[in-house]
């Protein structure tokens, strides 16, 4: 602790501290929230609950300070946050949180320090824990996030908390825009709020989450990376949400299998989608899985494995969408095998049968293989023109050919020996073996 740091430390130290956050200098600048970390540590529970002016100004330059253009500085003031909402008036979170939400960098090139600092201040409040009542602390957390936060993220008021007349929040972190798409930091707030307060989330809460992670997967602008953070974000959520919403999402999930005109892209996504709420929900999914299970088999199917070796012999090449979609059903499939091995029972044999079929599976054999059967070898005198360039032109048509690093088929065999290795080792008690 710095010499500047008093052993039993008051509001008055940190009053001293706050008007050196806007020194010139960012060494000063960030040994002032060195030290504001240390006291705000070091104090008592109640050392700031009387003073709220001073709460006040020091929220208002660790806001600044968040704007910085020193990163050190930034990384500092949102360590600052932890400790300072363990400190204040219950009062002040909700307008911290407020602020935090609303807060617009234009000094820091990173945009994603507004979203940290709420994830920081999400963790560092004092969380439900099972079986017990919510202490009065957390109760309060709760409250200033169901207020402030969750409207902030959707857009509206989803509990109006017996207030009256509440002016509507700005456009909600999670909307999706027409030129960006979607805030993935803002995700990782709600996969945070989800983790931390899901226990003590009401069921208009859920419901709205839940709706508006759906509308983001559903969203064709939607990229890659948010579509997998959102995977992970309704499956966190799947732990906390009714019988009823989840017998009521998976529903959708199923009429979305079933759509004459789904896309492979679509397809990999509900696939992703099933076998992540396997292992978060895996004895709430489990009785789905006679329906579910049949959708996610037939990616693996030995039609759409000869299929696919069609469209390698007629285009010399496959589209590596199949192969995302295949390596992302052999994930599920593993998910459900490993989660939910008493109702995969049924499924067993057709199990066993799509990992064995693409455990040596590998396209660019495929492709040597039509090669050979489509001709022999061609005269000398073919192959070398009058110029004598026969070895450039070889050298050319090895290049043209599928290289080890467009062929992604390796990630498949590798799943592929997962299945079969949780197959064994969830089916060791010498059932399968006897069967």
């Amino acid at each position: 602790m710095s010499s500047a740091v008093p052993q039993n430390p008051t509001a008055n130290s940190v009053a001293a501290l706050l008007p050196k956050l806007n020194d010139a200098d960012s060494d000063l600048r960030y040994m002032s929230l060195n030290d504001l970390y240390s006291i705000l540590n070091a104090g008592s529970q109640n050392f700031l609950l009387g003073d709220y002016n001073t709460c006040a100004r020091t929220i208002d330059g660790l806001l600044k300070t968040l704007d910085d253009q020193n990163g050190e500085v930034q990384n500092q003031a949102i360590k600052c946050l932890g400790p300072l909402a363990q400190k204040v008036p219950p009062e002040i979170l909700a307008p911290l949180i407020e602020k935090l939400s609303n807060l617009k960098t234009t000094n820091s090139v990173d945009n994603s320090i507004p979203a940290t600092a709420l994830r920081t201040l999400i963790i560092c409040f004092p969380r439900p824990v099972p079986a017990i009542p919510p202490s009065k602390p957390t109760q309060d957390a709760y409250s200033a996030i169901s207020k402030v936060l969750i409207p902030r993220l959707l857009g509206h008021i989803v509990i109006p908390h017996g207030l009256k007349n509440q002016p509507n929040p700005p456009p909600g972190m999670l909307e999706v825009d027409s030129e960006k798409g979607v805030d993935s930091d803002a995700i990782d707030v709600l996969t945070e709020v989800v983790r931390c307060f899901g226990p003590m989330l009401q069921d208009a809460e859920k419901k709205a989450l839940q709706k508006t992670i759906i509308k983001i997967l559903d969203n064709e602008r939607t990229g890659t990376i948010i579509k997998k953070k959102a995977v992970i974000a309704i499956s966190i959520l799947a732990v906390y949400l009714s019988d009823a919403l989840l017998s009521a999402f998976v529903s959708d999930t199923i009429e979305s299998f079933r759509n004459p005109h789904l896309t492979l892209a679509r397809r990999r996504l509900l696939i992703s989608m099933v076998g992540s709420l396997a292992r978060s929900v895996p004895q709430r999914l489990g009785p789905y899985l006679k329906t579910l299970a049949p959708f996610v088999l037939s990616a693996l199917s030995q039609q759409e494995f000869e299929d696919s070796l069609d469209e390698i012999a007629e285009d010399g090449g496959q589209n590596p969408e199949i192969e995302d979609v295949r390596e992302a059903a052999l994930i599920t499939l593993d998910g459900f095998l490993s989660s939910c091995s008493t109702e995969m029972r049924l499924f067993t044999e057709e199990a066993i049968e799509a990992a064995l079929r693409y455990i040596n599976y590998d396209p660019s054999l495929a492709i040597i293989e039509d090669d050979e059967e489509m001709g022999g070898i061609q005269d000398e005198d073919d192959e070398t023109d009058s110029n004598g360039l026969g070895g450039e032109e070889d050298d050319f048509e090895e290049e043209g050919g599928m290289s080890d690093d467009d062929n992604a088929s390796w990630k498949v065999r590798r799943c592929a020996a997962k299945v079969i290795y949780t197959i064994i080792s969830t089916r060791g008690s010498g059932d399968l073996l006897e069967n």
